[in-house]
């Protein structure tokens, strides 16, 4: 069996639901595992969302070399429980905000997460994303609809709080002032 790190590119995750439905369940970024090396089943699919350059390794290999360094095992500890600690704050946002905080807490989030796999870029406008996701992808992750989506993003461009930018990007001006609104920390 293999398993997969990220180089280059992004990833969505997509859970299939009894009823046979597909859900996004998390967006992968460089830097990220694509599949779990301890793991004897696959619950979830990885479909590219950009170009994707992997770094592959025999699951047995890769197992090998943690158990050998106490290091990369404490790190590997730590960024889980790190991942462990961020769903329940996106649970907490999906359970308990409408649909402008949500919009607002998936940017931003987005936004963090691409900024440190270097897939933002920063300009003298502010945070730039390119949006590997369609409104109907977000629409997904957040449980809302296509033209929820659409109407929060509207609505956020018109308080100033993003701009739209060449293609499917977005331009975040002032991420402290949008986090607010996102009610994230």
């Amino acid at each position: 069996m293999l398993c997969a790190h990220i180089q280059s590119g992004m990833a969505k995750v997509i859970a299939a639901t009894s009823e046979g439905d597909e859900q996004i369940v998390d967006i992968l970024m460089p830097g990220q595992m694509i599949s779990d090396p301890y793991s004897t089943s696959n619950r979830h699919s990885v479909v590219a969302l950009t170009d994707l350059e992997l770094c592959q390794f025999r699951t047995s290999e890769y197992q090998a070399e943690i158990d050998s360094q106490p290091d990369m095992k404490s790190m590997l500890l730590h960024r889980s429980l790190e991942l462990v600690s961020d769903c329940r704050d996106w649970m907490l946002v999906l359970g308990r905000t409408v649909a402008r905080d949500r919009v607002a807490a998936f940017l931003c989030v987005l936004a963090e997460r691409m900024t440190a796999a270097n897939q933002a870029t920063r300009t003298e406008a502010g945070i730039e994303i390119d949006l590997p996701l369609t409104r109907a992808e977000i629409a997904d992750i957040l449980g809302l609809t296509i033209e929820t989506v659409s109407r929060q993003i509207t609505k956020l461009r018109n308080d100033g709080l993003i701009a739209m930018g060449p293609s499917r990007s977005i331009v975040i001006p002032d991420a402290e002032a949008l986090m607010p609104e996102a009610l994230v920390a």
